[in-house]
């Protein structure tokens, strides 16, 4: 399989994928990373450039810039495998996945990957509202007509 088929594959799928080598220098990323770090550039024109300082220059992105940037440089440190939720500073939220893979000679490249979750999370978000705006409507209901156990949970009226 070559390249193009790979990154085609990258590309449907809606993740964002961004290899570094050892020494933090991108070796390979895909479209859909350029465009969630507004990357005015094709993903072949940033190989070789220092992630850490490419960090620096995307952390305005993120809803805690300051989180993003040092996370960047520890988790790859530190050697941490990560699967977490982070959210950017337009509102939308992306799971990142960070993991290390040994190659044949016996070095390592860290692997990024993005996935929009946005809608994932608003979701969540609006049944926890919808449970919560539907729990004070009973904790409303005046005692003498509802019945609740004994942790104050409504059963039935």
């Amino acid at each position: 399989m070559d390249i193009s088929s790979i990154n085609k594959i990258f590309d449907m799928s809606g993740i964002a994928l961004l290899v570094e080598d050892a020494d933090r220098k991108i070796k390979y990323t895909n479209q859909k990373f350029v465009e969630i770090m507004q990357i005015d550039s094709k993903p072949e024109d940033i190989i070789g450039f220092d992630c850490a300082l490419a960090a620096k220059y995307a952390k305005h992105l993120f809803a805690d810039p300051d989180k993003f940037e040092i996370d960047i440089i520890d988790i790859p440190r530190k050697c941490l495998p990560t699967d977490e939720i982070i959210q950017m500073a337009n509102g939308s939220y992306f799971k990142r996945m960070y993991s290390k893979v040994q190659l044949e000679n016996n070095t390592y490249d860290n692997v990024w990957v993005y996935q929009d979750v946005t809608i994932n999370i608003e979701k969540s978000l609006e049944v926890e509202r919808q449970k919560e705006f539907y729990l004070n409507i009973l904790n409303e209901i005046p005692a003498d007509i509802a019945i609740f156990n004994k942790n104050h949970q409504y059963l039935y009226i």
